[in-house]
């Protein structure tokens, strides 16, 4: 099955980074559920960058992950991958690992607008909420 993908910041092309929030939703007309809300964390030998709080999630992940590449918290839905950072490419890649190794049916993604998202993801939602205020102001 293929899904359709929005990314709600900008990525310009080519560019890493270390974290991205990814929604997703399965490319099937007849699906009427809420899409998924991922945050891709990039996790690497950086122990002592950022404030303490950020040290001790860094260490949880990294004890959750052991020796795999990825370690998804379902209650969160917070996807911490063993990379220093990534492309967009990347990015996906380590959505449809997890997406495979979770037992979804996965064929590729295609990119999709925020408007097929609207009404099916809070995120969505809030950022069309916005938009529209700021179009009004």
């Amino acid at each position: 099955m293929r899904w359709l993908y929005y990314i709600p910041h900008l990525w310009p092309h080519a560019q890493r980074m270390f974290w991205a929030d990814v929604m997703i939703i399965p490319d099937d007309p007849n699906y009427g559920g809420q899409s998924l809300w991922i945050t891709v964390d990039a996790i690497s030998n950086a122990e002592n960058f950022g404030d303490e709080e950020w040290r001790d999630w860094h260490r949880e992940r990294v004890e959750h992950m052991g020796d795999a590449d990825f370690y998804m918290d379902a209650e969160k839905m917070d996807l911490a991958v063993r990379a220093t950072d990534m492309n967009e490419a990347e990015c996906l890649d380590w959505i449809a690992r997890w997406m495979s190794s979770a037992g979804f049916r996965f064929t590729g993604f295609s990119k999709a607008t925020l408007d097929e998202f609207a009404g099916r993801s809070q995120m969505a939602d809030t950022i069309r909420a916005i938009q529209n205020r700021e179009n009004r102001q």
